[in-house]
């Protein structure tokens, strides 16, 4: 019958990573933690980047090993989404846990609706995009019909023999499909204020409406005549948050004196 020892850390195991790139052994001397209750020596790993490697622990003919994995955060490009109906918008996601090294075949990374999946498509791209050294995994979110509701972001590998418990990572994406209530056009110039484009002023200024800022906004510009202006539109919802994408609503501008 085998029992378990409570305590070996003076037993001189030896420990040795096969890939030491992956993960490293902190420097310090064998320890009992009272959150292994089963274990009778241990010792700390710092990840150094993300990745697999195997630990193996020897003490003369006695040997065992472990899988250790890594993965950078899980990460959303965006933690809400608002669209006008038939309109689309392209979100981010990166990190999370890797495929599993011994048995990949069930990994997933999704985005999943809470609520009514009829209401809202989300097709994957099928190349990832590079942004300062980090591959996000993008994805095309369109709204089909008026609603609004949570879009899970879940990444991780379903249980197997060799990973029976395997880390499952989410995060939630706020959905919103209505109808614009509100509408206000600037002009994309710049103004006196350390050369700043009049187009970012205004830009921060509506991103707050709803709060004092708002008698901020202009509705009338000087413009030197023979001067060709483009002109920035913003739509927002009844919640006074300004829409994502609004491509898909037909606009009319027009003009009162066109001479």
């Amino acid at each position: 019958q085998s029992v378990l020892f409570s305590n070996c850390t003076g037993i001189a195991f030896q420990w040795d990573l096969v890939d030491p790139l992956i993960f490293e052994i902190v420097p310090s001397p064998p320890s009992i933690l009272s959150s292994t209750p089963f274990a009778c020596s241990t010792r700390r790993f710092r990840a150094l980047t993300e990745g697999t490697t195997i630990v193996r622990v020897q003490y003369e003919d006695v040997s065992t090993q472990i899988t250790l994995a890594t993965f950078k955060p899980f990460t959303i490009s965006q933690d809400s989404v608002r669209l006008t109906l038939g309109s689309s918008y392209t979100v981010g996601v990166m990190g999370g846990p890797l495929p599993w090294a011994m048995d990949g075949g069930g990994y997933s990374l999704e985005l999943i609706p809470q609520d009514d999946s009829r209401a809202v498509s989300i097709w994957p791209h099928r190349i990832g995009s590079k942004i300062s050294g980090n591959v996000w995994q993008l994805y095309t979110i369109r709204c089909l019909k008026y609603s609004s509701q949570f879009i899970l972001a879940r990444a991780g590998n379903k249980p197997t023999l060799t990973n029976p418990i395997p880390v499952v990572v989410e995060e939630k994406i706020f959905f919103s499909c209505s109808k614009p209530v509100a509408a206000f056009i600037y002009p994309y110039t710049r103004i006196n204020v350390q050369d700043t484009l009049c187009a970012e002023a205004m830009e921060n200024i509506l991103n707050t409406r709803g709060s004092t800022t708002i008698d901020r906004v202009l509705t009338e510009y000087s413009i030197r005549n023979n001067r060709n202006v483009d002109f920035y539109l913003q739509l927002f919802d009844v919640h006074n948050t300004a829409f994502h994408n609004f491509s898909s609503v037909k606009v009319e501008w027009s003009s009162s004196d066109n001479d």
